[in-house]
C-alpha cells in the first residue's frame, strides 16, 4: 500500500490529476493498514478531489489528517493539509482564516526545501491578499513565486508569477509596472493549464484596453459610456482574429463560456442585458462570485477561477 500512495504522491507532482484520482478511488479503505497510510490516504484523496473538480470528503475528515500530522512532524503533508483547509475557507469567503492558514503552510513548507511546494503557497498567498486589498503583501509574494518558479525554471509557473506580479501592480497604480509585467506574462500562457488560460487572456486584454485612452469613454457621461459586454465582445472579437498568431482555437470556447455565466449574472441582478463598465466593483465581484456558487452550482475552485477574472479591473 504504501508504494501506491507514493506513486499517487508522484502522479500529483507530476500534475497528472485524472490519473492520481483514479488510483486513489481504487483503493478500498479495508486495504489500509495503520493510521499513519490512512492519513496519506485520505490527504490524497482530497487532493485529488480538489484538483479534478470531484466531490471532496467531509471537513472532518481534513481535519483529522492536519491533526495527525501535526503529531507526526511531516511539514510536508502538514503543509498541504494547512493549504487545503486555506482554500476551502477562502471558497466560503472566510478571507481573515484563509490567510491565516496560508501562512500556517508557509511557515510548515519552509523548512522543507520543497520548491513545488513553496511556489503554490506564495502563489496562493499572493492572490488572497489581492483580494483581501493588501496589495503590497500581494506583491511581495508574487516575487517570492517568481524566486521559485525562476529555481525550478517551470515556464508554466512563470506565467502565474509574472501574472501575480502585473496584477499587484496594477492594484497598486502602478500601471507601467503592472503592463511590462503582462507582457512577461504573455508568453508562457499557452504553456498554463487550459482552464485557466480564457482568464488569463480576458483579464490582460482588459487591462491592455484599461490603459489607452478609450478609458476616458468607459468614464464619461452615459451617452458614450463603453459597457461591460460590449468590452467581452470586442475582446473575443479581437481574440479571434489573432487564433493561430498567438492565440488557440480552444480559449475561444473557454472564453464564450465565461461571457455566458456572466451575462447570466447581469441579467439576474440587474434585470438587463448589459451594464455600465463603471459598474463593475468589488462587490459586483463579490455577488459574481456568489451567484456561480449558488444559482449555477459550480464548486468552489471553478468559481474561484471564473470570478478572479474580473477581480483585477474592480
Amino acid at each position: 500500500m504504501g508504494d501506491r500512495l507514493s506513486d499517487i504522491d508522484s502522479l500529483v507532482a507530476g500534475e497528472q490529476y485524472d490519473s492520481a484520482y483514479k488510483m486513489v478511488m481504487a483503493i478500498e479503505e479495508h486495504e489500509i493498514a495503520d493510521e499513519e497510510q490512512q492519513a496519506h490516504y485520505w490527504l490524497l484523496r482530497f487532493q485529488t478531489s480538489y484538483l479534478t473538480n470531484n466531490t471532496l470528503p467531509p471537513d472532518s475528515i481534513l481535519n483529522r489528517v492536519t491533526q495527525h500530522y501535526q503529531s507526526s512532524g511531516n511539514a510536508i503533508k502538514l503543509a498541504d493539509c494547512y493549504y487545503y483547509k486555506a482554500i476551502l475557507c477562502f471558497g466560503k469567503k472566510d478571507i481573515d482564516q484563509s490567510v491565516l492558514l496560508f501562512k500556517q503552510a508557509e511557515e510548515q513548507s519552509l523548512s522543507t526545501g520543497n520548491v513545488r511546494l513553496l511556489f503554490k503557497i506564495a502563489e496562493a498567498l499572493s492572490n488572497v491578499n489581492s483580494f483581501s486589498g493588501n496589495y503590497s503583501l500581494s506583491l511581495d509574494y508574487g516575487r517570492k513565486a517568481l524566486t521559485d518558479a525562476m529555481k525550478s525554471n517551470r515556464k508554466d509557473w512563470l506565467a502565474y508569477a509574472y501574472y501575480r506580479i502585473g496584477v499587484a501592480f496594477y492594484n497598486l497604480n502602478r500601471q507601467d509596472s503592472a503592463l511590462a509585467y503582462f507582457d512577461k506574462t504573455s508568453p508562457y500562457i499557452k504553456y498554463i493549464r487550459k482552464e485557466d488560460r480564457p482568464y488569463f487572456l480576458s483579464n490582460l486584454s482588459l487591462v491592455y484596453i484599461n490603459s489607452q485612452p478609450e478609458k476616458e469613454l468607459m468614464q464619461g457621461s452615459v451617452e458614450c459610456q463603453v459597457t461591460l459586454m460590449d468590452m467581452m465582445d470586442r475582446l473575443y472579437a479581437d481574440m479571434e482574429k489573432r487564433v493561430g498568431i498567438d492565440r488557440v482555437a480552444g480559449s475561444l470556447v473557454h472564453y464564450k463560456q465565461a461571457r455566458t455565466t456572466l451575462g447570466k449574472f447581469i441579467e439576474a441582478k440587474f434585470k438587463t442585458k448589459d451594464i455600465a463598465f463603471g459598474q463593475l466593483t468589488n462587490q459586483f465581484i463579490s455577488d459574481y462570485y456568489e451567484f456561480l456558487l449558488t444559482n449555477c452550482g459550480f464548486r468552489s475552485n471553478s468559481t474561484r477561477k471564473l470570478s478572479r477574472c474580473l477581480t483585477i479591473l474592480a
